[in-house]
């Protein structure tokens, strides 16, 4: 009688340990695919060492709003001029309309 209950012991523990080992093969598995898509992710939001026409979506973006901020002070620059040598009207409602969205995104 106690050979069966040592050998469905044995059966048991066996059972038990592979479906152990299974398990932290899976969480192992998983974990690798959660990595790879990190770094893919990271590849496309910030761009990758190495490659030449791929800087990144988040890299474009500030670069692109840099350039806006450029461009928007240029266009102010070049009213301010305008308006200097009086080829425009600075109570024109499209230059105070104008005027007033450099204030509200500076």
């Amino acid at each position: 009688m106690t050979a069966y209950i040592d050998l469905i012991t044995g059966i048991a523990i066996t059972l038990i340990g592979g479906l152990s080992l299974a398990g932290i093969i899976y969480i192992i598995k998983l974990q690798l695919k959660i990595i790879k898509h990190d770094e893919l992710y990271n590849r496309i939001f910030f761009g990758e060492a190495g490659v030449d026409n791929w800087r990144g979506i988040v890299n474009m973006c500030i670069e692109n709003a840099e350039e806006q901020h450029k461009m928007k002070e240029l266009v102010r620059s070049l009213m301010l001029k305008l308006i200097d040598k009086k080829i425009i009207d600075k109570d024109d409602q499209l230059v105070v309309l104008a005027f007033d969205d450099f204030k509200s995104s500076s």
